[in-house]
């Protein structure tokens, strides 16, 4: 958070606090790579928060099942009434819990012009359906007969199951979204991601002749093996992702789904995942030599399926036909 003096003289000597920002430092590739991280974890909280509402639809039935005269229990009984207060007071802070964290995944989708309406979407959700179900759970409580509340419980589970149907409309979208980003993406960064590797692999040359000195030697060690292993992570998520483009683009292109499919299965067939972990393990001990070698193969391989992929999609557009002419209707004659 920046922080600074207020040239106001009637705020004189006074600290203001101004938007928080988030930096993010890194090489080339970064932003490539924080983006696409940002869309996975935003698929998987969307997820999240579906699920939790759907907790909070099946605690709702539970008590909508206890207040039904044919639960026998009895409602003249204040002990009966405490528990339904308290049950009711826990689930109105659950929900308002609920709404927090959608706001902030709202907040912290990324921002992109195809996702710009299902952020305003899941904002405006949060602070529409999700409030109202608050306000209808706390005030159950006060309503005066078992069966009024027992119809205000059921009001408040119809309005989070609304609240789940949007949701899941928005995951939709956004499923949608990250297929369409991955396709149009997901070769370049596999791109990046060789890059990458080709960099750990010089930097462990240069170590591999010339060690560090002094005490920065266990800190080089560990950067150098967490660095590897990001790349390895990544390059689990590129495996998945080509997966998923391969089942998708095969429907209408069967060679080039093929293409995509051989690619990812080259992650595992190329052994490149492997010399990664390895390498890391190399790493972490000061291992140079050995994590050198394990590294430059693992940069070959990943490089190797980058050109598999362009030369698949170039070869893709070469058998589609061209776009047919419009007619120019001014060179029309009568």
């Amino acid at each position: 958070v920046l922080r600074g003096k207020d040239a106001d003289p009637l705020k004189a000597g006074r600290w203001t606090s101004g938007e928080s920002y988030i930096l993010v430092v890194g090489g080339e590739g970064a932003m490539f790579q924080v983006l696409y991280e940002q869309i996975l974890q935003t698929e998987v909280d969307l997820k999240r928060v579906i699920a939790t509402q759907e907790q909070g639809v099946a605690k709702a039935n539970e008590w909508i099942a206890k207040l039904d005269p044919a639960s026998g229990l009895r409602w003249d009984d204040q002990k009966n009434l405490d528990q339904l207060a308290g049950a009711m007071r826990e689930q109105a802070r659950a929900q308002e819990e609920l709404r927090q964290m959608t706001g902030r995944v709202a907040r912290e989708m990324v921002q992109l012009q195809p996702t710009s309406n299902l952020r305003l979407g899941l904002g405006m959700l949060a602070d529409s359906e999700m409030v109202r179900s608050i306000r209808i759970l706390e005030a159950v409580p006060s309503k005066d007969s078992p069966q009024d509340k027992k119809a205000t419980v059921s009001e408040a589970r119809l309005t989070q199951e609304r609240t789940i149907r949007s949701l899941g409309e928005m995951v939709e979208q956004y499923d949608k979204f990250r297929q369409e980003w991955e396709l149009a993406n997901m070769t370049p960064f596999i791109k990046m991601l060789a890059d990458r590797q080709s960099g750990l692999h010089g930097e462990s040359v240069t170590y591999k002749s010339k060690m560090p000195a002094g005490n920065s030697v266990q800190i080089v060690q560990k950067s150098s093996s967490q660095r590897q292993g990001k790349v390895l992570q990544l390059s689990g998520l590129s495996q998945t992702a080509l997966v998923g483009i391969g089942e998708r683009v095969g429907k209408s292109d069967a060679i080039l789904g093929r293409a995509y499919a051989e690619a990812a299965g080259a992650f595992d067939g190329s052994g490149l995942k492997t010399q990664m972990q390895q390498a890391g393990e190399d790493l972490a001990a000061g291992r140079w030599p050995a994590a050198e070698a394990k590294q430059a193969k693992a940069a070959e391989a990943l490089a190797n399926i980058h050109l598999m992929l362009k030369k698949a999609i170039a070869e893709a557009a070469q058998r589609s036909p061209p776009a047919p002419r419009q007619k120019d209707p001014e060179s029309e004659t009568e």
